[in-house]
C-alpha cells in the first residue's frame, strides 16, 4: 500500500490501492542530462542509459517526464497531491540496485507514482498506475485520506499544486547551478529522484530533487537533497550548504 504524508496544521496519510506501481511518459525536458553525463564519464559506465534495458524511460527524459504521459491521459490542468519518481542507481553508486534491477546500467526509471485532486470531486483524491516498461496507464483509483489532528480544518485544495505551473527548465537550471560543487566533492553522482509533496516546515507543496553519489575524499556514499518551490524556480534549501 502506497502512503504519503502531508502536513498543513495537521498530518494526512494518503493511501491508494495495494500494489500500486507506476511508470512514466516522455515530455520535452533536459533535466538530469548533466548529472547523467557525469556518471557516465567519471564512473566509466559502459553504455548510455538509453536502451540499456527494457525500461521505457530514463534519466535522459527528465525526472518529471512521466507527468507528460499523465497529462495526455488525465488532461493538462490536474492538481498534484503527491508525485514521486525514482531512477536506478549505477553500480558505481549502489551495487544493490544493479542486483535488484537486472540488466540495467543506471538511470532507468524504476518508479513513478501520482495522486491528484479528483477533477470530478475536489474534496477527494485519486491515483493512477503506469507500467514501467510499456508506459500503459490505468486508473483512476480511489485514494483514502485520513487526517491526524483537526480533520475539520483540512482542505485538500491547500495541499495540491497545478501540474501546468511546473517549470521543467527551471528545475534543470537549479540542478545545473549546484553542479560545480558536486564536481568538486563527488567522484560520481546521479539524480535519483524527484518528488512533490507537502513541506513539513510550511504545510505547502514543494519539490524535492534527490541526488546520490560517492565522495571523492573517501568513496563514501552521501546523498544531496534540494528543496525547490513547487514551480521549480527557486531553491529553498540545499543539504550541501
Amino acid at each position: 500500500m502506497m502512503k504519503t504524508k502531508v502536513k498543513l496544521l495537521l498530518l494526512i496519510s494518503v493511501m491508494a490501492g495495494a500494489g500500486m506501481s507506476t511508470g512514466c511518459g516522455k515530455v520535452a525536458s533536459k533535466i538530469g542530462h548533466e548529472v547523467e553525463k557525469n556518471v557516465n564519464e567519471t564512473a566509466g559506465v559502459a553504455n548510455s542509459v538509453s536502451g540499456a534495458s527494457t525500461y521505457k524511460w530514463t534519466l535522459a527524459d527528465g525526472p518529471a517526464a512521466c507527468l507528460g504521459a499523465y497529462q495526455k491521459k488525465i488532461g493538462q490542468d490536474f492538481n498534484i497531491l503527491d508525485f514521486s519518481t525514482y531512477y536506478v542507481k549505477p553500480e558505481t553508486i549502489d551495487a544493490s540496485d544493479a542486483r535488484n534491477y537486472k540488466g540495467t546500467k543506471g538511470g532507468e526509471m524504476k518508479t513513478c507514482d501520482l495522486k491528484i485532486q479528483d477533477p470530478a470531486d475536489p474534496k477527494k483524491a485519486v491515483g493512477y498506475r503506469m507500467d514501467m516498461k510499456t508506459g500503459e496507464i490505468s486508473g483512476p483509483m480511489p485514494v483514502e485520506i485520513t487526517v491526524s489532528g483537526n480533520a475539520e480544518a483540512f482542505k485538500l485544495s491547500e495541499v495540491v499544486y497545478p501540474v501546468k505551473d511546473i517549470d521543467y527548465a527551471a528545475i534543470q537550471k537549479n540542478i545545473d547551478s549546484i553542479k560545480p560543487k558536486l564536481d568538486e566533492k563527488y567522484g560520481v553522482y546521479q539524480v535519483t529522484g524527484i518528488r512533490m509533496d507537502s513541506d513539513l516546515r510550511t504545510g505547502k507543496p514543494h519539490l524535492l530533487v534527490h541526488i546520490d553519489g560517492k565522495l571523492k575524499a573517501n568513496d563514501v556514499a552521501k546523498n544531496v537533497l534540494l528543496h525547490l518551490t513547487p514551480d521549480g524556480k527557486k531553491i529553498t534549501m540545499n543539504s550541501m550548504n
